[in-house]
């Protein structure tokens, strides 16, 4: 499984179709914000040169340049469905969570590619609704790239009840090829890793309220338990207002 069409918006857009392209994947970039990802993804890639020892010539410019116009080949940019070049064998709709959007975005998908399968990423809405949808469609699958998704180690993925073994067999051959682990997850709202870190922040908040240590405090514990530099600011930030609320009304 080598070309695949990223259908959506935004920075998962942009981080999905990043980890497709470093791992030797074609990718077709679909979005309303397609120049603004372009930009983005470029950017990403001339930082990642000049901060790593991957590549055989991370200190010159010129083949620094050389290697990201090569990654920026493997990518089109368009603002419709229907001009994504070649063929597809898998379309990611990443669109955020608004469920009318992402089920016209899976529609208009299957139009354009009747025989692709379409792997569904969302991060705080079950996946019943698409599949009730969808139920005659043995290649819609719901995929969910843990965050940071361009660093994804994790992929959660859901199966309808009609979703084909098949199709199940092909996610699972994605996941090896791209060094990420494929986790079957029960289908609700954040499925495994959101619904986790939605339940640590909460907790988190609470001991501040509770323990009367300053959030600056609390970082410091935090960073010291668990050896990272993230703040708890900054996990709340990564996850999103809107994500933790529809995950806090499962």
């Amino acid at each position: 499984m080598n070309r695949f069409v990223v259908y959506g918006n935004g920075c998962a857009a942009q981080s999905l179709t990043q980890l497709l392209c470093e791992k030797g994947k074609f990718v077709s970039v679909v979005s309303p914000s397609h120049k603004e990802i372009q930009k983005a993804i470029r950017a990403n890639f001339e930082a990642k040169l000049e901060n790593t020892t991957e590549f055989l010539f991370p200190d010159d410019l010129k083949y620094e340049i050389i290697a990201v116009d090569k990654l920026m080949k493997k990518i089109t940019f368009n603002d419709k469905l229907t001009s994504a070049k070649g063929q597809c064998e898998m379309v990611f709709e990443i669109f955020d969570d608004e469920l009318s959007n992402k089920m016209s975005a899976i529609r208009e998908a299957r139009e354009v590619f009747p025989n692709s399968i379409i792997a569904s990423h969302t991060e705080s809405l079950a996946y019943r609704s698409i599949f009730e949808k969808f139920s005659h469609d043995p290649k819609v699958v719901g995929a969910h790239f843990v965050r940071p998704i361009e660093n994804s180690r994790i992929i959660e993925v859901v199966q309808g009840k009609n979703t084909s073994r098949e199709t199940m067999t092909s996610l699972l051959d994605l996941a090896k090829s791209l060094n990420v682990q494929m986790i079957q997850c029960n289908d609700q709202k954040g499925l495994i890793a959101n619904r986790l870190i939605a339940q640590f922040l909460r907790e988190s908040q609470d001991l501040i309220n509770t323990q009367g240590c300053s959030p600056q405090d609390f970082d410091a514990i935090f960073q010291s338990v668990f050896g990272t530099t993230s703040t708890l600011q900054q996990m709340q930030k990564g996850l999103g207002q809107d994500v933790l609320k529809n995950i806090a009304t499962s």
